[in-house]
This record gives structure tokens, C-alpha cells and sequence, in this order.
């Protein structure tokens, strides 16, 4: 069997893991009604409704501009399609959207510090990023992307030792 192909199997099932916990914390828990877009938009996307999901997401985009959340989901569908073609298109929307995302939650988190939300998106945006880079075979970036999803989740860990989804996401890099 071809290495590349388990190489690719594993990331995409790692990915579809990690994304499935995203939604099932957020679908598990009391939302206001902005994070309810976010439920849906997940929902439409794992039904494979991509412009759904998108208009969800855009919608959380305009009531929270400065929430890194809506970019970083919106980001998803951009990482599916291209782990499927490499198609560049795909990999530069991602990447531009991940880093909407990162720069709006390093800002936030000069006013709140212990926002461990934020940091789970942050993780959570340099997992996806450590994927797209490993697909892409640039090892070099995929190595520092996980080294930053390790410090965000371990950042996370540090502020509530009881937030269960950190250790659960940490563990994916030891399967």
C-alpha cells in the first residue's frame, strides 16, 4: 500500500475527529444565539451543504466581526477541498482566513488573557494549519504548527486543568 495514501487516510480521519469534537462542544453546551450560527454552520458543513455552512458562518462574521470563531470555520471547508485536489485556490482561501482568525484572536487576547475559548481556537486554527501543511509536504511549517497547537492546548490546560477537550485535542498528536 502506498505510503502516501495512509500518510493521507490518517490526517483526513484525525481531521474529521478533531472536527466532529468542535461540533459536539459546541452543539453540547448553552449558546447564545451568535454561537448558534456557528452550531448550524457546523451542521450544514458536515452535510456536506458548503454554501449553507458559508452563510451561516458569514452571518457570525457580520454580528461578530472581531471573533476569531467565524473565520476559523469558515476556513474549514477551504481545508476539505483542498486535502481532496491540492488545489492552491483552495490552500491560499484557507490560509488567508486562518489568519484572519489567528491575528483577531491575538487581539482579543490582549484584553482577556485567560480566554480559554480563544486559546481553543488558536489550537484549533494551527491543527488545520499543521494538516494543510502536511498534505502539502511542507514538514518544516507542520512541525512549528503543531508545536503551536501543543502551546495553545498546554495554555489552555494551565488556566482550567478541568477543560477536558484540551488533554482530548493534545492526545491526537500521539495516535
Amino acid at each position: 500500500m502506498n505510503l502516501f495514501y495512509l500518510q493521507k487516510k490518517l490526517f483526513c480521519n484525525i481531521n474529521f475527529i478533531f472536527s466532529a469534537i468542535l461540533f459536539f462542544q459546541f452543539v453540547s453546551n448553552a449558546q447564545p444565539i451568535s454561537l448558534k450560527k456557528i452550531s448550524s454552520g457546523l451542521n450544514s458543513l458536515y452535510d456536506f451543504q458548503f454554501e449553507l455552512s458559508d452563510s451561516y458562518f458569514q452571518d457570525f462574521i457580520n454580528s461578530n466581526p472581531e471573533h476569531a470563531a467565524g473565520y476559523y470555520f469558515k476556513s474549514l471547508k477551504r481545508l476539505w477541498f483542498y486535502l481532496d485536489n491540492r488545489n492552491e485556490k483552495y490552500l491560499n482561501e484557507f490560509i488567508k482566513y486562518t489568519d484572519t482568525s489567528i491575528s483577531k484572536a491575538e487581539l482579543y487576547l490582549e484584553k482577556d488573557t485567560a480566554d480559554v475559548f480563544t486559546y481553543y481556537i488558536l489550537g484549533s486554527v494551527y491543527f488545520q494549519k499543521a494538516v494543510a501543511y502536511s498534505r502539502g509536504e511542507e514538514y518544516l511549517n507542520a512541525l512549528w504548527a503543531t508545536k503551536m497547537f501543543q502551546y495553545y492546548f498546554n495554555r489552555i490546560i494551565s488556566i482550567d486543568s478541568t477543560y477536558s477537550d484540551a488533554y482530548m485535542c493534545l492526545s491526537l498528536i500521539h495516535i
